[in-house]
């Protein structure tokens, strides 16, 4: 959804945690760039302007024991939509669209331009862990089934490719 800023000051509260959002990121070796802001009884240390746009990705900290729920209100976005995947770098994002299921069979996400080798790996908090599927290229991913997000998810993309990738959403009210 975007909302009129996308900014942490207008999407979250925070009273303590942290937020991190990859720009890139690459294990081996273990480098890349991030943004990150850190919560605050009195609000984020660095001003709360970091963003997450729609098809963006970002981990939150939370310390408490309380489970927190964040509702994002806003325009869904429409037309052709793109999503940028860096190449031979982890790119965390999801669906620009407010969706969930499989990356590949759903019919806004319709992602079937992967690159040979490609990985997702998404996050389950039922599990604590990660799992992964690697792609054989466009359409098929015969190790670890297709990629599935859930609802205001995201998961990890590795891009095999020497290129960027795009993966394209479209999208009108009428869908």
């Amino acid at each position: 959804m975007a909302s009129p800023d996308n900014t942490l000051n207008t999407l979250f509260t925070n009273s303590g945690g942290a937020f991190k959002k990859f720009q890139e990121w690459s294990w081996f070796p273990a480098t890349g760039t991030y943004a990150e802001d850190i919560g605050t009884a009195s609000g984020w240390l660095n001003g709360g302007t970091n963003t997450l746009n729609p098809g963006q990705a970002v981990w939150i900290y939370n310390p408490g024991t309380t489970t927190v729920t964040n509702t994002f209100v806003g325009t869904v976005p429409s037309g052709t939509l793109n999503n940028v995947l860096l190449p031979q770098t982890y790119n965390l994002m999801s669906s620009i669209l407010p969706t969930s299921g499989d990356i590949v069979t759903n019919s806004l996400m319709l992602f079937t331009n992967a690159t040979k080798k490609d990985q997702a790996w998404a996050y389950s908090s039922a599990t604590q862990g990660f799992s992964e599927s690697v792609s054989g290229g466009g359409s098929a991913w015969p190790n670890g089934g297709d990629p599935v997000q859930p609802i205001a998810g995201g998961f990890f993309y590795f891009n095999a490719g020497t290129v960027a990738n795009t993966w394209v959403e479209n999208f009108s009210v009428s869908q």
